[in-house]
């Protein structure tokens, strides 16, 4: 009874630890084979090889204010910036080749510069960002409508 007794406490001290460490500069780092992340100081860097994995998603995060994609990484997923409230600024590399739907849905960037390697921009990948003034995109593109038959906005396909 003693010995569970002290690895409850234990486990209870490490806990009230851990829980009391102030998370203002927080930094994480996940890895994986190809596409991995680091976030350090309200900057989320995007790294790797390939295309970035469907589950890497930021939905609602209110820690990251700027993503920098990296050379290597050639998609951004669906939904990967969502609702990043504070999320004002992106650099985006030239080897991107895919934007994924709703990718940066609901952000506060202000100007966005979408790389010539681009081909596809996903449905609503823009929608609701009220700060946003300036899109930049070089080559020549076309629109055409979501397939999902909803009114959820427009696919940007490059020529």
């Amino acid at each position: 009874m003693r010995k569970i007794k002290r690895i409850l406490a234990v486990t209870l001290a490490t806990t009230m630890l851990f829980s009391a460490v102030p998370t203002s500069n927080v930094s994480a780092a996940v890895k994986s084979k190809g596409v991995y992340f680091t976030l350090k100081n309200g900057v989320l860097t995007i790294k790797g090889k390939g295309k970035m994995p469907k589950s890497m998603k930021f939905n609602g995060n209110t820690k990251i204010k700027k993503v920098i994609i990296k050379k290597g990484v050639t998609s951004i997923s669906d939904k990967a910036f969502k609702s990043c409230k504070k999320l004002k600024n992106v650099s985006i590399s030239n080897t991107v080749k895919n934007i994924g739907k709703y990718s940066f849905y609901g952000t506060s960037i202000e100007k966005i510069r979408i790389p010539r390697s681009v081909e596809t921009i996903g449905a609503g990948s823009l929608c609701n960002c009220e700060s946003l003034t300036t899109v930049t995109m070089p080559g020549e593109f076309k629109v055409s409508p979501s397939n999902t038959g909803k009114n959820q906005g427009i696919i940007i396909l490059k020529i």
